[in-house]
């Protein structure tokens, strides 16, 4: 008598040890103890029939040599060929991206100017994911 296999044989974050899970991992080590999949799972918050969200994050991440920097040049509508990802996720993501994008540019009221490295922390982060050269 031969056993049926279910076709599905990936683990679904649910069934994970608790401290393996991301929410849970997060909670008790911090975001910093997370990888870059772990966090992207948590946005995700589902995977697909055949991949669970860490799965799938991996699986995004991994689409392009870039790895998460990808993730800021892919439009909406590129997220959404992805098998899994829907309008609300691919949303959810673009988002997230922004804000990172936006707390990391916050620039201080007054900001004195000491050396060129001043001027380098300065506009580092509001012109690093510039597509073309452009004088401020």
């Amino acid at each position: 008598m031969k056993l049926k296999m279910p076709l599905n044989l990936q683990m679904t974050v649910k069934e994970m040890a608790a401290d393996e899970r991301p929410r849970e991992k997060m909670l008790a080590k911090g975001e910093k103890s997370l990888s870059n999949a772990e966090l992207l799972a948590i946005l995700l918050r589902t995977g697909t029939k055949h991949k669970n969200a860490i799965e799938l994050a991996n699986y995004i991440i991994s689409k392009d040599l870039q790895g998460l920097r990808y993730l800021q040049d892919m439009t909406i509508e590129e997220l959404c060929e992805i098998d899994g990802i829907g309008l609300s996720k691919a949303t959810m993501i673009k988002a997230a991206l922004e804000l990172g994008i936006r707390v990391a540019s916050v620039k201080p009221k007054t900001y004195k100017v000491k050396n060129p490295w001043d001027i380098y922390k300065y506009y580092m982060d509001s012109l690093r994911y510039q597509k073309k050269r452009f004088l401020r």
